[in-house]
């Protein structure tokens, strides 16, 4: 997998992070200020007090556990030497796991798409991990994306991080689509704007 450190900034006009124009406007001054203290009070804790995000080996058996547990599979997909891969861990999914907010709704798994990675894929069967999001048409990370215990998108991934001081808010209206949208067809994908890396 070919990888590139530089960061790929979003095309002219191209609302950052699949966000639209209408999910913009609908974020108030006090909420977003809110939700950036809270942000920044959970990243003031120690990194011992953060807990980990599971890297994921076997989708078929996250699977198994998001259907008897009716829960979205948000998947993030990484790499390594992804620097936006850490941030967005640090800042946003590590937070989101602390809280418990999530607990009842989410199954967070990492997939990381390094060379040699290997994974059991939905249906069972192993495969390499980059050719797995490749399936999905991933070509930047980080990239999240919202699923079905089936594989489905349940709605639009995000791509990259920009903004992260609203990232987490975007992230939670992403999180609520998809518990809406359970069962519901997948979602055409959108192509990628802002920073991530290429691979």
């Amino acid at each position: 997998v070919r990888s590139c450190s530089v960061p790929a900034l979003a095309a002219p006009g191209q609302t950052a992070n699949m966000i639209t124009p209408a999910a913009r406007r609908t974020t108030r001054p006090l909420l977003s200020w809110l939700l950036l203290l809270l942000l920044l009070g959970v990243n003031a804790g120690t990194a011992a007090s953060q807990p980990n995000l599971v890297q994921t080996f076997d989708l078929s058996l996250d699977s198994t556990r998001a259907r008897q547990e009716n829960r979205v599979i948000l998947l993030l997909v990484s790499q390594h030497h992804c620097p936006f891969c850490h941030q967005i861990k640090r800042r946003i999914l590590q937070p989101m796991i602390a809280s418990g907010d999530y607990r009842d709704e989410l199954l967070i798994r990492e997939l990381l798409i390094d060379p040699g990675n290997r994974i059991r894929d939905f249906a069972g069967s192993m495969v390499d991990a980059a050719d797995f999001a490749h399936g999905y048409g991933v070509d930047l990370t980080p990239t999240l994306l919202f699923l079905a215990p089936d594989g489905r998108e349940l709605t639009e991934r995000l791509i990259g991080i920009q903004t992260p001081e609203f990232f987490y808010y975007y992230v939670d209206q992403s999180v609520q689509q998809a518990i809406a949208a359970r069962g519901e067809a997948t979602l055409p994908s959108s192509p990628a704007g802002p920073q991530g890396v290429v691979k």
